[in-house]
């Protein structure tokens, strides 16, 4: 299993982090490092996705941070696998679009957000969301 870490820059293109980071695996390293498990399942597997390097890391927005699994191949293999997070008790996993290193926002697409009006901005959003937690 390949997991990548860190923190590309904006634009960069996922076939070259693979090729410079491809060597990075879960082999066991020299030293002391720690890992953090996030489950133990004996009737649940998710191993498939992990069959081809996956970027673990975040990006800054607005003064928060968006942590995200990437790269994935196509919108129903990420779809698949939001499904089974959302069982690990993710549940607020979803798939997210980008073009050219931009995220494209589909709101209607987040099943938490279905049936309610596309904010304009992220800021409208985060607004919106406070009025609905206070309600």
């Amino acid at each position: 299993m390949n997991i990548l870490k860190g923190n590309p820059a904006p634009g960069t293109d996922p076939e070259k982090i693979n090729a410079v980071m491809g060597t990075i695996n879960n082999a066991a390293q020299k030293g002391t490092v720690y890992k953090v498990q996030i489950g133990l399942y004996k009737e649940f597997n998710i191993n498939k996705y992990f069959d081809q390097p996956r970027y673990i890391g975040y990006e800054e927005v607005d003064g928060m941070n968006r942590y995200i699994i990437s790269y994935f191949p196509d919108e129903s293999i990420a779809t698949q696998f939001v499904e089974d997070v959302r069982k690990m008790g993710v549940k607020d996993a979803f798939v997210s679009k980008y073009i050219n290193g931009v995220r494209v926002y589909e709101w209607s697409k987040n099943p938490k957000y279905k049936g309610l009006t596309e904010p304009a901005t992220l800021q409208e959003h985060l607004e919106n969301e406070k009025k609905r937690k206070v309600n």
